[in-house]
């Protein structure tokens, strides 16, 4: 549960295609699956040493396509890029598993005809990085929170951000690697975080989706490490982000979270 499923998707100009032998969710519990989607098909790979490449399909070919991706962005996060968008060694951190997941699904662009992000084909969709690696100049800013010291049972925290810029998506991924679950259990989720998103107005919850957009009502999910809400055009003043923890038997539970927007005049403001 705690894993990215990958997604397939074809290579080239043909990306906003599916690949068509890739897996489906959902999985026996009802989670969502896969997670997101990278090239799988007609992906030139190193064979033979020294300089002998061969073109191969599967999703075999996505995993390291989007580990790769993944990479990129501890790196950036690694290297003090964050929050300025330049290398600054004192930015540098190591950040959490969950963080990096919430930064790829925050990531992932609705880009794969005939289906509709998030879904059990292409889960939040295509991985694209470049949605969430600031640099100077960008319209769409990014802000992380890698909360190591967890919430208990009952707690919650919440974040403000301004949005300044309604031209661009608000988009929040929070994830959270889970306590282990029983093998005898239906449900393998143990601690549940929930996600809500509010501007006074309208409230979104996280995994409430129609169309691909976030809209009100629905209930909170109680099955995924992941949840997402995406305010396709956010009106500009304060949004609260609250994180709660209603079922945490074995925490504190830790969380990653990425915002990515118009908000603020620099990424970290």
């Amino acid at each position: 549960k705690n894993l990215s499923g990958m997604g397939g998707v074809k290579n080239g100009p043909l990306q906003a295609s599916i690949y068509t032998a890739t897996s489906r969710g959902p999985t026996t519990d009802g989670r969502r699956k896969p997670t997101f989607c990278a090239p799988a098909q007609s992906v030139v790979s190193a064979n033979l040493a020294p300089n002998t490449y061969v073109s191969l399909s599967g999703t075999s070919m996505a995993c390291p396509t989007g580990t790769g991706a993944v990479v990129l962005m501890r790196q950036y996060l690694t290297g003090g890029w964050y929050p300025t968008g330049a290398p600054v060694a004192a930015n540098a951190f190591n950040p959490s598993a969950a963080l990096l997941k919430a930064m790829a699904i925050n990531a992932a662009d609705n880009l794969v005809t005939t289906f509709t992000a998030p879904d059990q084909n292409i889960g939040y969709g295509r991985l694209k990085i470049d949605n969430v690696l600031y640099f100077p100049g960008d319209a769409r800013k990014t802000l992380l929170v890698d909360n190591t010291d967890g919430l208990g049972q009952g707690q919650y925290i919440e974040y403000q951000v301004n949005v300044t810029e309604t031209t661009q998506p608000l988009e929040i991924s929070l994830c959270w690697s889970d306590y282990p679950g029983s093998p005898i259990a239906f449900t393998q989720l143990v601690n549940n975080l929930d996600l809500t998103v509010t501007n006074g107005v309208q409230t979104y919850k996280g995994n409430v989706f129609a169309g691909g957009v976030s809209v009100t009502g629905g209930s909170s999910d109680i099955l995924n490490v992941e949840e997402n809400v995406l305010v396709s055009v956010p009106t500009a003043g304060l949004y609260t982000i609250r994180v709660a923890a209603p079922t945490v038997p074995i925490g504190p539970q830790p969380f990653g979270l990425c915002v990515t927007g118009g908000v603020g005049q620099n990424a970290g403001v």
